[in-house]
Protein backbone atom coordinates (compact mmCIF):
# COMPACT_ATOMS: atom_id res chain seq x y z
CA UNK A 1 0.00 0.00 0.00
CA UNK A 2 1.17 3.63 -0.75
CA UNK A 3 2.60 5.60 1.89
CA UNK A 4 1.94 9.00 0.72
CA UNK A 5 -1.57 10.51 0.99
CA UNK A 6 -2.06 11.11 -2.33
CA UNK A 7 -0.84 8.02 -4.05
CA UNK A 8 -3.14 6.55 -1.45
CA UNK A 9 -6.19 8.44 -2.74
CA UNK A 10 -5.18 7.85 -6.20
CA UNK A 11 -5.31 4.01 -5.37
CA UNK A 12 -8.96 4.59 -4.27
CA UNK A 13 -10.10 6.72 -6.71
CA UNK A 14 -8.72 4.20 -9.46
CA UNK A 15 -10.80 1.24 -8.04
CA UNK A 16 -14.14 3.56 -7.49
CA UNK A 17 -13.40 4.31 -11.55
CA UNK A 18 -13.06 0.42 -12.55
CA UNK A 19 -15.74 -0.67 -10.87
CA UNK A 20 -18.12 1.97 -12.47
CA UNK A 21 -15.88 1.06 -16.02
CA UNK A 22 -17.07 -2.37 -15.29
CA UNK A 23 -20.62 -1.89 -14.69
CA UNK A 24 -20.78 0.17 -17.83
CA UNK A 25 -19.18 -2.49 -20.45
CA UNK A 26 -21.22 -4.66 -18.52
CA UNK A 27 -24.39 -2.88 -19.79
CA UNK A 28 -23.19 -2.59 -23.17
CA UNK A 29 -22.53 -6.19 -23.42
CA UNK A 30 -26.05 -7.35 -22.18
CA UNK A 31 -27.40 -5.37 -24.24
CA UNK A 32 -25.69 -6.48 -27.34
CA UNK A 33 -26.26 -10.47 -25.87
CA UNK A 34 -30.24 -9.23 -25.74
CA UNK A 35 -29.72 -8.23 -29.72
CA UNK A 36 -28.07 -11.22 -30.49
CA UNK A 37 -30.75 -13.37 -28.79
CA UNK A 38 -33.38 -11.91 -30.85
CA UNK A 39 -30.96 -12.12 -34.17
CA UNK A 40 -30.48 -16.18 -33.53
CA UNK A 41 -34.28 -16.56 -33.54
CA UNK A 42 -34.81 -14.11 -36.62
CA UNK A 43 -36.79 -11.57 -35.80
CA UNK A 44 -35.91 -8.96 -38.33
CA UNK A 45 -38.78 -6.67 -36.19
CA UNK A 46 -37.15 -6.96 -32.88
CA UNK A 47 -34.00 -6.77 -33.78
CA UNK A 48 -34.61 -3.37 -35.98
CA UNK A 49 -36.74 -2.02 -32.69
CA UNK A 50 -33.28 -3.00 -30.65
CA UNK A 51 -30.61 -1.57 -32.92
CA UNK A 52 -30.83 2.24 -31.58
CA UNK A 53 -30.48 1.49 -28.05
CA UNK A 54 -27.80 -1.28 -28.84
CA UNK A 55 -25.99 1.75 -30.45
CA UNK A 56 -26.51 4.07 -27.70
CA UNK A 57 -25.15 1.74 -25.08
CA UNK A 58 -22.12 1.16 -27.97
CA UNK A 59 -21.85 5.05 -28.08
CA UNK A 60 -22.35 5.78 -24.46
CA UNK A 61 -19.32 3.59 -24.02
CA UNK A 62 -17.31 5.26 -26.73
CA UNK A 63 -18.05 8.49 -25.17
CA UNK A 64 -16.87 7.29 -21.95
CA UNK A 65 -13.64 5.75 -22.82
CA UNK A 66 -14.66 1.87 -21.87
CA UNK A 67 -14.06 1.10 -25.62
CA UNK A 68 -12.21 2.68 -28.67
CA UNK A 69 -13.91 4.87 -30.96
CA UNK A 70 -12.62 2.48 -34.08
CA UNK A 71 -14.12 -0.69 -32.05
CA UNK A 72 -17.35 0.70 -31.35
CA UNK A 73 -17.70 1.58 -35.27
CA UNK A 74 -16.64 -1.99 -35.95
CA UNK A 75 -19.38 -3.40 -33.90
CA UNK A 76 -22.50 -0.93 -34.80
CA UNK A 77 -21.43 -1.99 -38.56
CA UNK A 78 -21.84 -5.66 -37.63
CA UNK A 79 -25.33 -4.80 -36.00
CA UNK A 80 -26.51 -2.78 -38.98
CA UNK A 81 -24.60 -5.58 -41.38
CA UNK A 82 -26.46 -8.28 -39.37
CA UNK A 83 -29.97 -6.62 -39.88
CA UNK A 84 -29.32 -6.77 -43.22
CA UNK A 85 -28.40 -10.52 -44.02
CA UNK A 86 -31.98 -10.98 -42.04
CA UNK A 87 -33.50 -9.02 -43.94
CA UNK A 88 -32.37 -10.66 -47.23
CA UNK A 89 -32.90 -13.65 -45.97
CA UNK A 90 -29.70 -15.37 -44.73
CA UNK A 91 -29.25 -17.38 -41.91
CA UNK A 92 -27.69 -15.59 -39.24
CA UNK A 93 -26.67 -16.56 -35.47
CA UNK A 94 -24.97 -14.38 -33.48
CA UNK A 95 -23.71 -15.92 -30.50
CA UNK A 96 -20.61 -14.95 -27.81
CA UNK A 97 -18.44 -17.76 -26.29
CA UNK A 98 -20.24 -18.62 -23.44
CA UNK A 99 -23.79 -19.00 -25.05
CA UNK A 100 -22.09 -21.15 -27.38
CA UNK A 101 -19.55 -23.00 -25.28
CA UNK A 102 -22.94 -24.11 -23.23
CA UNK A 103 -24.46 -25.20 -26.28
CA UNK A 104 -21.71 -27.26 -26.81
CA UNK A 105 -21.96 -29.54 -23.41
CA UNK A 106 -25.82 -29.81 -23.66
CA UNK A 107 -25.44 -31.31 -26.92
CA UNK A 108 -22.51 -33.62 -25.59
CA UNK A 109 -24.02 -34.54 -22.86
CA UNK A 110 -27.34 -35.45 -25.19
CA UNK A 111 -24.57 -37.31 -26.83
CA UNK A 112 -23.42 -39.26 -23.98
CA UNK A 113 -26.59 -39.58 -22.73
CA UNK A 114 -27.63 -41.40 -26.05
CA UNK A 115 -24.60 -43.43 -25.85
CA UNK A 116 -25.40 -44.72 -22.23
CA UNK A 117 -28.92 -45.47 -23.18
CA UNK A 118 -27.89 -47.45 -26.03
CA UNK A 119 -25.46 -49.57 -23.76
CA UNK A 120 -27.80 -49.96 -21.11
CA UNK A 121 -30.35 -51.15 -24.02
CA UNK A 122 -27.92 -53.66 -24.90
CA UNK A 123 -26.72 -54.69 -21.81
CA UNK A 124 -30.07 -55.62 -21.00
CA UNK A 125 -31.22 -57.54 -24.58
CA UNK A 126 -27.83 -59.66 -23.83
CA UNK A 127 -28.83 -60.44 -20.21
CA UNK A 128 -32.34 -61.66 -21.50
CA UNK A 129 -30.83 -63.34 -24.13
CA UNK A 130 -28.41 -65.52 -21.73
CA UNK A 131 -31.33 -65.94 -19.73
CA UNK A 132 -33.20 -67.05 -22.12
CA UNK A 133 -30.22 -69.69 -23.19
CA UNK A 134 -30.04 -71.20 -19.72
CA UNK A 135 -33.92 -71.36 -19.44
CA UNK A 136 -33.08 -73.49 -22.56
CA UNK A 137 -30.30 -75.38 -21.14
CA UNK A 138 -32.66 -75.96 -18.32
CA UNK A 139 -35.48 -77.68 -20.15
CA UNK A 140 -33.60 -79.50 -21.95
CA UNK A 141 -31.49 -80.90 -18.84
CA UNK A 142 -34.73 -81.67 -16.77
CA UNK A 143 -36.58 -84.11 -18.83
CA UNK A 144 -33.00 -86.08 -19.20
CA UNK A 145 -32.72 -86.02 -15.49
CA UNK A 146 -35.93 -87.22 -14.74
CA UNK A 147 -34.90 -89.92 -17.36
CA UNK A 148 -31.71 -91.00 -15.72
CA UNK A 149 -33.39 -91.02 -12.67
CA UNK A 150 -36.29 -93.64 -13.95
CA UNK A 151 -33.40 -95.67 -15.22
CA UNK A 152 -31.67 -96.17 -11.75
CA UNK A 153 -34.80 -96.18 -10.22
CA UNK A 154 -35.82 -99.56 -12.59
CA UNK A 155 -32.43 -100.91 -12.01
CA UNK A 156 -32.46 -100.77 -8.38
CA UNK A 157 -36.50 -102.29 -7.73
CA UNK A 158 -36.71 -105.38 -7.98
CA UNK A 159 -38.86 -106.42 -10.96
CA UNK A 160 -42.56 -108.33 -10.43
Amino acid sequence: MANIKSAKKRALVTEKKTAQNKSKKSRMNSMIKKFNEVVSKGDVEGAKKLLPEVVAAVDHACSEGIIHKNNASNKKAKFLKTIHQLESGKFVVRLDAKTAKKQEQKAAAARKAEEKAKEMEALKEAKAKKEAEKAEKAEKKAPAKKSVVKKIAEKVAPKK
